[in-house]
């Protein structure tokens, strides 16, 4: 009679582990609440003249930036080199990038976070200034070479 009964637990233990995992299929991973909300920004005035925004977007173009650490860092470099700010806000960053007709990241913090975290900024509060790492990447490293 026991042998009976431990068949069973195994058997009923295999029938949970594929009711819990089914064969063939992969469980959706659970979704984070805390990253799963995007970011909201505002666009602010940048102060900007007709002359200077298509610069900036000339500027961008020649840099041309791929990725969203190079998108962001390119706009960041320009703002604070061409206009009188020593750092920026989110917002700003932002705007700028809405003003290159780029597509802001969805989670912008996280994007200023890893830059800071590989010295290409510098995080002070909210605001954001160019480190002269950062500086020097988007002088001499972009645009990137192409791998022959």
């Amino acid at each position: 009679m026991l042998g009976k009964i431990k068949g069973d637990e195994e058997n009923v233990n295999e029938e949970a582990v594929e009711a819990v995992e089914p064969k063939g299929k992969t469980l959706a991973k659970p979704k984070r609440t805390s990253s799963a909300k995007p970011e909201t920004f505002k666009t602010v005035e940048l102060g900007l003249n007709a002359d200077e925004r298509q610069a900036f977007k000339d500027f961008y173009a020649e840099k041309s930036p791929s990725g969203q650490s190079d998108h962001v860092l390119t706009v960041i470099y320009w703002l604070i080199k061409n206009t009188n700010r020593e750092s920026l806000s989110k917002d700003e960053v932002f705007t700028g990038l809405r003003t290159v007709n780029e597509k802001a990241p969805k989670r912008l913090t996280s994007v200023l976070s890893n830059l800071a975290i590989s010295s290409y900024i510098v995080k002070s509060g909210s605001n954001s200034s160019l480190h002269h790492i950062g500086e020097d990447y988007v002088e001499r490293d972009l645009p990137k070479k192409k791998a022959k």
